[in-house]
């Protein structure tokens, strides 16, 4: 089995040079499905697996944010976990007040045992018998959510109980109109299938939303298709999540901001992420994967991927770097303003200023993402593979400013507080 993983491990490289396009421009739901079939099953069969579908509302007006995560982890066969295994239900706020105060954040979760997850098709599921949290796409570009967090016997902190948060009734009855997104990994995904790679479909990153979130007795929150309200959807799954040593040196990013319209042809929206995973393998050292959406309406669409072999962390091989727009000339990532956050489940140290640079043929994006130790909360993301928790720091409603340039001249200018900025890794917990 071990020349096998090294035999897949040596070829994928090879077959990564020939991508056959440059994304999917709106996926269809087949691209959303469930893969733990594919991940576990014959050569797999011994592999863990995660997935998870992840979506944010803002509230662009208040600046206010909230991000829901359905999500579940089987351990290995080999090594069965109960303590990472299981159905994971998030649920996170970050409130920017008005009068200038601080943010107020929280994050809470419920875990379930994973047969209590069933899946209806591509992208429908359920979890409870009474079906307490379901997700339904009612097409191809129109999704519902519905939940309901009140089950205090599966209350998970991931630090024991002294990280938790009171319970607290949380419903929420969702439907997300999507207005552009993009599946940059369609076409390489037995590669990523052979080595199990974490794989990223912002399938919906800009999107329209209407319906209603209760917070506990409070009055329900009202979300309408208006610019004033806006959600995000993407998915995840694999086998491992970025990972080395020092961890720290091995994170994934998340960049993300946009600018709501009435008219789909003035809605601006542009996601970006990377990735860097050490192999530990002579053949291809250290990788790291990028991945980005430009959108300004519906004229400029530039879809960029970037994956590059990194020879012990030093000189960068490129193994593929496609784009819609000629060639790719740059796709780099700075972070700087470095600080230590502490919460109940310990200190950990992110950057408070990250800057994305992308560069094709004819189009240059120069991204700024400034930030705040309020603006964050710590989602935290079992790791199968290394039976551990991975922590993800997210910042929600930052400072942005954002120039997308076409030959050079400046075509459009962004500043804004409604950014979204991630830096995740297996950092120590209590």
């Amino acid at each position: 089995m071990k020349f096998v993983i090294l035999l897949l491990l040596s070829i994928v490289p090879a077959l990564a040079f020939f991508p056959k396009h440059d994304g999917t421009v709106d996926p269809g739901i087949h691209h959303q499905r469930w893969r733990h079939d594919a991940y576990t099953k014959g050569l797999f069969h011994n592999r863990p697996f995660y997935q998870w579908r992840y979506f944010t509302l803002r509230d662009l007006a208040s600046n206010t944010y909230y991000a829901i995560t359905y999500g579940a982890v089987y351990s290995s066969r080999q090594h069965p976990d109960p303590e990472i295994e299981g159905v994971y239900m998030t649920f996170a706020a970050v409130t920017h007040p008005a009068n200038g105060g601080a943010p107020v954040h929280w994050v809470r979760y419920e875990k379930f045992d994973v047969k209590e997850l069933v899946i209806e098709g591509d992208y429908n599921l359920h979890i409870l018998k009474n079906k307490d949290f379901t997700l339904t796409a009612l097409n191809n570009d129109t999704f519902h959510l519905v939940g309901r967090m009140n089950h205090p016997d599966h209350t998970w902190c991931g630090g024991g109980s002294h990280s938790c948060l009171p319970p607290l009734d949380i419903q929420w009855d969702l439907k997300i109109h999507r207005i552009f997104g993009w599946y940059g990994q369609s076409d390489i995904e037995e590669e990523a299938l052979a080595v199990g790679w974490i794989q990223w479909d912002t399938y919906a990153h800009s999107s329209e939303v209407e319906g209603t979130i209760r917070l506990g007795d409070q009055p329900p929150i009202e979300f309408t298709r208006t610019p004033r309200f806006r959600a995000y959807c993407d998915s995840n799954w694999g086998v491992g999540f970025p990972t080395g040593n020092p961890p720290i040196n091995f994170p994934w990013g998340w960049y993300y901001t946009q600018e709501a319209s009435e008219n789909k042809k003035n809605e601006v929206s542009i996601i970006a992420g990377v990735g860097f995973i050490a192999t530990n393998t002579s053949i291809m050292g250290d990788v790291e994967g990028a991945f980005a959406d430009i959108r300004v309406g519906t004229d400029i669409h530039v879809g960029v991927r970037w994956v590059r072999f990194w020879e012990y962390s030093k000189h960068n091989h490129t193994v593929f770097a496609t784009t819609n727009d000629g060639s790719v000339k740059r796709f780099d990532v700075t972070r700087s303003a470095w600080t230590n956050v502490t919460d109940a489940l310990g200190t950990a140290s992110i950057p408070l200023e990250q800057n994305v640079v992308i560069e094709t043929t004819h189009y240059r994006l120069e991204l700024k993402m400034r930030s705040a130790p309020t603006d964050y909360v710590r989602l935290l993301f079992p790791n199968p593979q290394e039976r551990v928790l991975f922590s993800d720091f997210e910042g929600l409603g930052v400072q942005v400013g954002a120039n997308i340039y076409k030959d050079g001249k400046l075509i459009r200018s962004l500043a804004n507080n409604n950014g979204g900025v991630e830096f995740g890794y297996r950092c120590p917990i209590n």
